[in-house]
């Protein structure tokens, strides 16, 4: 073809066109379209030789200086260059467009693609309407209608001939053997062409009179194929999007309304892939999260709040639902593929301009934390285990393989979106933004809802012990608050935003939830023996229509019972709200006297509700002298009916967790919790300032209210979680010292000694007196606990020494007042111990106790006493504690 003159190129492009087109062979038609493509490479060698300025008739031979005519002296003007490449797009886009052979099809709808991309830069405005509007645009629309209405029966194989009589067929692969499965593939060939083709020449489509036109309909192909479930259709419209805006999306190529039309197309193919009755495949919804962060990285700088904010909606309904029929055997421990994807876009979103996008970023990560779902799992979990006993023994079969397949099946097609490790991983990436990247104004902003949701997962404690997420939101409350309320406290300072005046009242409120375990509602354990009972009944021979009465009786009500927790106020409510709880609604201990006397017969009472099987059952008597054991070397082996087992609380169960038996986590537990109370007494209280006095009051009154929290409260199998009570006690001592520390602007360490001074003699006295009451009732060393604490208290009292303004707050009488002037006058130092005058008859009752350490500590104290009065020499070694 090359050697033929330029006169004759006009009939060799028609002939190929016609070898393209024919029926007969399909390799005949491939090296057609194979010989269209050469042709279109001459003409344009051939158009880029012609000078400018020529102007020759169609089709007109130039002659050569050898006298011979051909490519080395052949040359094409603009208007025969013009109307063969028109020739040539038309033979084309016949074949593609008509032509039933899907690999003639697919080769002509490649080969038309690549030959306008590459001639597209000697292509007049002329041509390239004909080329848009004639034939790329109904070519696109023709395939896509074809794709979507063609038949998706399997097709057989073509016949190639007979082997010994029998018919020998092509074989074909899964993938293309259907009519339209064939038809895709051409419509992902259509699709990436154009978006090659608006890569290389979107400045020069932009100012056609007709383009926003032509953009609409590609949109509407593009969001049509994202949204149909089928997946190299979607991967193909996705690039599109993604090929278009990378290139040329920060340039004035791409307009604003050209850009929302895209985010709306976008968002129609998110809706498809992040709904409940999704029908896209997982590599598609993959592609299209990781499209977003595409998408953010290359436009973020022109990004505006309206875009910031739907990136942000979009990951998080991928977050929301990232489970699909085809990705349910996501291995256990690991997230789900289309939430680690979209986890990992989420610190690469942080909004530039302006700083008001921080909240609503942050919130949507917040919104992702449901700890309430932990719970409800955990119910669901043994009410099915409950239900399979009843369907086992109404059966006559005990084996694991009738009803436990179904189980297994419903449970992967309904398990929840959000479980407890996507939870841990989101508060990892909201400490990540919030502590490193987020301005003090959205961090003061979002101190409070962000507290309380940790609040709320912390709390699962105490109802989904053995889920991690209440470890992780603990240790992330730590940072939060040491990095959140130096902003809270420039709120106040500043005048730029109104300071959370409500953040106190969240944390006073998080600290009850956590150390003392408010707000929780256990499992109804009644309701769990009951459905226990009724699958005994069934297995004793109790008629089928008796167990299936027992048990929808059961199910109603553990169904009532169930785990739950306070959820009714979200995390975006005002937090004055949850100041005005009723009264019911908050802990005995928290009504009761801080000056109550702990007595044996009140610890080792066993209370009403134990005669019937609870939770209580299963944890460790903490009243035993011996040192804690971990419960499978104290307990005897559970039964293996399980209907035969004691009710438990799920979370407390160790057959149910898994967790309660490893005592090195336990103590790893003990210590997280200990690290929260440093938080409160080193990290809240000295930077209240701020705060109203009756929340410093209630901050203190929790560390004062732990140190007698219930037995089932302590973190199980751990010493250290048993002698939490100390940790408390020596707290109390820490911030009564604390009177002389310099002051900041920031800081209220007098006043909080003042506030902490009263309850600390109030709980030491408590102690003290009733452990003197055992001592007249001749029942002293049988509560080991009681004794530890009393150890305890001797111990911080003979190394506390107080500021004297701290001991004044206490209120003394007016004898002991004068006593103290005495003694300072006299003294002259900056330190006292002037609570022992005010522990003093609480100190000699426990004279006479026979354990040696308590009457060897006593005498100690009761020396000191002296030493303060100016009785008695300074010893020359002072008992220290440790804070």
């Amino acid at each position: 073809m090359s050697s033929l003159p330029v006169q004759h190129l006009r009939r060799c492009v028609e002939v190929a066109a016609l070898y393209g087109s024919q029926q007969a062979d399909v390799n005949v038609s491939l090296t057609s379209i194979s010989l269209l493509w050469n042709a279109s490479d001459l003409l344009g060698k051939l158009y880029s030789k012609a000078p400018s300025s020529s102007s020759r008739s169609s089709l007109e031979l130039e002659p050569v200086p050898n006298g011979n005519s051909g490519p080395p002296g052949a040359q094409l003007d603009s208007e025969q260059y013009q109307e063969l490449v028109r020739l040539l797009y038309g033979a084309l886009q016949g074949i593609s467009s008509t032509d039933i052979r899907s690999e003639v099809r697919n080769c002509a709808v490649r080969t038309l693609f690549a030959v306008v991309v590459s001639q597209g830069n000697r292509m007049s405005s002329e041509l390239w309407d004909e080329c848009l509007w004639e034939i790329l645009f109904p070519l696109l629309r023709s395939v896509h209608h074809m794709s979507v209405t063609s038949s998706r029966e399997e097709t057989k194989g073509e016949v190639l001939g007979r082997l010994r009589g029998v018919s020998v067929k092509m074989l074909m692969h899964h993938s293309r053997n259907s009519e339209q499965k064939q038809w895709d593939e051409t419509l992902v060939l259509a699709l990436s062409g154009m978006g090659r083709l608006l890569r290389a020449h979107l400045p020069l489509l932009v100012p056609m009179q007709a383009f926003p036109q032509g953009w609409e309909e590609l949109m509407l192909v593009v969001e049509s194929s994202m949204a149909g479930g089928r997946k190299e259709v979607a991967l193909a419209a996705i690039a599109v999007i993604t090929t278009v805006m990378q290139a040329h999306g920060t340039t004035k190529a791409v307009s604003r309304s050209m850009w929302k039309r895209a985010m709306r197309a976008m968002d129609v193919g998110v809706e498809a892939a992040a709904s409940p009755q999704c029908m896209v495949p997982l590599q598609a919804r993959l592609e299209l999260v990781n499209a977003i962060g595409q998408l953010n990285s290359a436009m973020h700088e022109v990004f505006e709040e309206d875009d910031m904010r739907q990136l942000f909606r979009w990951l998080t309904k991928f977050l929301n639902n990232p489970y699909t029929e085809d990705d349910q055997l996501v291995p256990a421990g690991t997230l789900p593929p289309v939430q680690k994807a979209a986890f990992a876009l989420f610190p690469s979103l942080v909004p530039l301009q302006p700083p008001e996008l921080w909240p609503e970023l942050l919130d949507s990560l917040i919104q992702l934390l449901k700890p309430h779902l932990l719970e409800g799992q955990q119910h669901q979990q043994l009410q099915q285990q409950l239900q399979q006993q009843l369907q086992q023994q109404r059966q006559g079969s005990f084996n694991a393989r009738g009803p436990a397949a179904p189980s297994s099946n419903n449970n992967s097609l309904h398990r929840p979106a959000l479980s407890s490790l996507s939870m841990e991983r989101a508060l990892e990436i909201l400490l990540l933004l919030y502590k490193e990247s987020a301005p003090w104004q959205a961090r003061a902003s979002m101190f409070c809802p962000l507290v309380r949701i940790l609040g709320k997962c912390m709390a699962t404690r105490y109802t989904a012990y053995g889920e991690g997420l209440w470890r992780a939101a603990a240790a992330v409350f730590n940072s939060i608050v040491n990095c959140g309320l130096p902003a809270v406290n420039m709120a106040y300072t500043h005048h730029e935003q109104e300071p959370p005046k409500a953040a106190w009242q969240c944390l006073a409120e998080v600290f009850e939830w956590f150390l003392l375990g408010t707000r929780v509602v256990a499992l109804d354990s009644v309701a769990t023996a009951e459905l226990l009972e009724a699958a005994a009944a069934g297995e004793s021979g109790t008629s089928v229509l008796e167990s299936e009465a027992a048990a929808s009786a059961t199910e109603a009500s553990a169904a009532a019972a169930a785990v739950t927790f306070d959820t009714a106020t979200s995390a975006d409510e005002a937090p004055q709200a949850s100041t005005d709880v009723a009264a019911s609604d908050r802990p005995m201990a928290e009504h009761a006297p801080a000056t109550a006397p702990v007595t044996a017969e009140s610890q080792s009472q066993p209370a009403a509700s134990s005669l019937r099987p609870s939770s209580e059952t299963t944890r460790m008597d903490l009243t035993s002298a011996s040192p804690p054991q971990p419960a499978a070397s104290t307990s005897k082996p559970p039964s293996s009916n399980p209907s035969r087992r004691s009710s438990r609380n799920p979370s407390r169960d160790p057959s149910f967790t898994g967790a309660l038996g490893d005592t090195e986590q336990s103590n790893s537990d003990a210590e997280l919790e200990a690290s929260v109370v440093d938080t409160l007494t080193d990290g809240v209280l000295p930077s209240c300032s701020h705060a109203p006095e009756d929340v410093r009051r209630r901050l203190i009154g929790v560390l004062d209210q732990a140190i007698t929290r219930p037995k089932d409260r302590h973190i199980p199998n751990s010493a250290a979680g048993i002698r939490f009570s100390h940790t408390c006690l020596r707290k109390l001592y820490v911030l009564s010292s604390r009177g002389l520390q310099e002051q900041g602007p920031d800081t209220c360490l007098l006043e909080v000694a003042q506030l902490t001074y009263p309850v600390l003699l109030a709980r030491y006295s408590t102690i003290l007196t009733a452990y003197s009451q055992h001592i007249q009732r001749s029942t002293e060393g049988k509560d080991r606990l009681q004794l530890d604490e009393t150890l305890c208290v001797l111990e911080v009292c003979s190394a506390m020494k107080i500021a004297p303004a701290v001991a004044d707050a206490a209120a003394p009488s007016s004898s002991q007042q004068q006593v103290l002037q005495l003694c300072r006058q006299l003294s002259g130092k900056d330190r006292e111990r002037s609570h022992l005058l005010c522990l003093y008859g609480a100190l000699c009752s426990c004279i006479n106790s026979k354990e040696h350490r308590v009457r060897e500590l006593v005498q100690d104290v009761l020396q000191l006493a002296g030493v303060e009065l100016g009785l008695v020499a300074e010893p020359a070694v002072e008992n220290q504690v440790a804070s």
